[in-house]
């Protein structure tokens, strides 16, 4: 169903032809001081957003508008692409909008319409006092507002009869107790429709499998590949305030990808190393790969504190043992390594992996290293999508561990997540990194695994 005009305004074509999510419909006749919009990923929220401010102030004329997205750049590009579309033909001649760039080039903050009402662009980036200022009729935020932007916004609305808030918010990475206080007091927490709270809060909670744009079947691709994250499966898919996932972190393995089988024809070899200096700390893996399989087939653990000579040590016994051409160049293909020291103790200007490649050529009596060893792409997000990208090889059956690497096949049976501490969990964090090291440089590249990156 397609949005209905409020009054007799020439709406644009866009306004006239979107159709919302059912669970959202009610939104465009919603007179509610305070509107909390919860859902999970990819249902169009940030489309519902612009589509509602512009309705707002094209079918009120002169009055004030404000939207809020979490960066400078989503608010002009994103955001500022679809309320182009959604305004066009209500413009005033000084406002336009470059495509990638964005309002008048990405430099304006303010949008004119030709029948006096303006939106204001704003992000999370800007400092708080930025949102103060102008009284508004209206403001939408973008995802959970941090505490400051959201008092600031909300001074903003008091003193203009039936000024409106608008909150869009999918809960992942940002658990927000107090957002969700102030929206449902005490009342009980709803999981889908709209419901009116006794703090005078509404909420709407909508669901992925109520998105009219999607085919039953994206639906269910689009949930297949949520289940590669299944500690906030319940945000990303339900639109949860919490992910209702307390246990281990490596959901999508099962006895069934722990296999003997080896691999024939052609593989590469790919070598994996976390560094530490306590027992059990320092993990090396090595594994055989072909396209989106990989096989786990061996793996080190220092049973004392270790040099990394020692590790080095090792790691060669482990790949004789299975007659691995190491020594050759081009006998690794692949080789990656933790970027810390992890308390080995080298002065500063010695790499580690640059101390464990000289220790590896001088194994081989060579001058030079016969393979390289990498850092891992650390940047933010970037473990966590290692961790998808492990769900997802365990679910496709793309990842076979061998029996013989039981500290590793113990992280996958228990790993709850922690990665620093004394715990007993936090101990099974070294294999974990590892295998995430392992698994982004190897398979990360392919089109499935990538596009985790993204969810």
């Amino acid at each position: 169903m397609s949005i209905r005009p409020l009054g007799a305004t020439r709406r644009t074509l866009a306004l006239d032809l979107f159709q919302p999510s059912p669970n959202f419909e009610p939104l465009w006749t919603e007179t509610a001081r305070r509107v909390l919009l919860r859902g999970p990923n990819r249902i169009g929220k940030t489309r519902h957003l612009c589509a509602l401010v512009a309705q707002r102030a094209i079918d009120r004329p002169n009055t004030r508008w404000r939207f809020v997205a979490p960066t400078r750049n989503f608010v002009q590009t994103v955001a500022g692409r679809y309320l182009a579309e959604f305004l066009d033909g209500h413009l005033h001649p000084r406002s336009y909008f470059v495509e990638s760039k964005g309002w008048n080039g990405g430099a304006a903050k303010v949008i004119l319409l030709a029948n006096g009402s303006i939106i204001q662009l704003l992000s999370y980036q800007d400092p708080a006092s930025a949102h103060e200022g102008d009284e508004l009729d209206g403001a939408v935020m973008d995802e959970p507002p941090p505490f400051a932007h959201l008092m600031a916004t909300q001074t903003r609305l008091m003193d203009r009869p039936g000024a409106q808030l608008f909150i869009g918010a999918t809960m992942v990475n940002r658990p927000d107790p107090n957002l969700r206080e102030m929206v449902e007091g005490e009342d009980g927490s709803p999981k889908e429709g709209r419901t009116v709270h006794s703090t005078g809060w509404v909420q709407y909670v909508g669901r992925l499998d109520a998105c009219p744009w999607k085919t039953p079947e994206q639906i269910e691709e689009q949930l297949e590949i949520l289940r590669a994250s299944p500690w906030d499966y319940a945000q990303r898919a339900e639109g949860a305030w919490e992910g209702i996932t307390a246990g281990r972190r490596f959901a999508g393995f099962t006895e069934a990808n722990v296999s003997h089988e080896r691999p024939t024809g052609q593989v590469r070899i790919a070598l994996s190393f976390d560094h530490g200096t306590i027992a059990g700390h320092q993990h090396h893996l090595m594994a055989f790969w072909d396209g989106p399989l990989l096989w786990i087939w061996d793996e080190y653990s220092n049973a004392t504190s270790t040099s990394t000579e020692e590790d080095a040590h090792e790691t060669v016994k482990m790949l004789d043992r299975h007659r691995v051409p190491w020594r050759q160049p081009g006998g690794i293909d692949y080789a990656v390594g933790d970027t810390n020291s992890a308390g080995k103790g080298y002065a500063l200007g010695h790499k580690i992996n640059d101390v464990l490649m000289t220790a590896f050529a001088q194994q081989a009596n060579r001058s030079a290293p016969p393979f390289r060893v990498v850092a891992p792409d650390k940047s933010e997000g970037n473990r966590v999508w290692g961790q998808m990208c492990v769900n997802w090889a365990c679910r496709k059956g793309h990842l076979r561990i061998h029996p013989r690497c039981s500290k590793l096949i113990n992280t996958m049976r228990n790993w709850k997540g922690k990665s620093t501490g004394d715990s007993d969990d936090a101990n099974l964090a070294h294999a974990a990194d590892a295998l995430v090291y392992l698994i982004t440089g190897t398979l990360g590249a392919m089109p499935a695994y990538a596009r985790l990156r993204f969810v």
